[in-house]
């Protein structure tokens, strides 16, 4: 029930001008580097596409926590549908983990936190059900 909930809001739908993005489909913290206190560039452009540019604010959640969260989306201007659509990718990413710790051991959760990830799989799906819980 709750990814229905999660992906069936009229805000999750993806918008029509979608496909003329271009998208890194990669951001996380082992992709950015950062000198003196700023992000100088973004590296690993392995999976870039043109599709949903709210795939790259995934990071918003395995990264960023609470108030940097806020910050993080503040900062972006982002719209409540964009959110929505990134919280769906956030879960997403979640669910696919989950899948592979399930299939193959620890190890996925590991690469998880290599990637930059700073929460687990299952604390990841909580911040994103009390994120779509909370007004925007």
């Amino acid at each position: 029930m709750l990814v229905y909930w999660l992906i069936r809001s009229p805000c999750a739908r993806c918008p029509t001008d979608a496909k003329t993005k271009r998208i890194g489909c990669d951001m996380a913290g082992s992709n950015l580097l950062v000198a003196a206190g700023r992000l100088s560039a973004v590296i690993d452009f392995g999976c870039s596409a043109v599709g949903d540019s709210a795939c790259d604010l995934v990071m918003a959640w395995t990264f960023f926590a609470n108030e940097s969260r806020r910050v993080f989306r503040t900062a972006l201007n982002l719209d409540d549908a964009t959110w929505a659509r990134a919280r769906g990718w956030a879960l997403w990413k979640a669910v696919v983990t989950l899948s592979r710790e399930h299939g193959s051991g620890p190890g996925a959760v590991s690469a998880a936190f290599r990637w930059g990830w700073r929460v687990s799989p299952r604390e990841l799906i909580e911040a994103i059900v009390a994120d779509a819980r909370s007004p925007a």
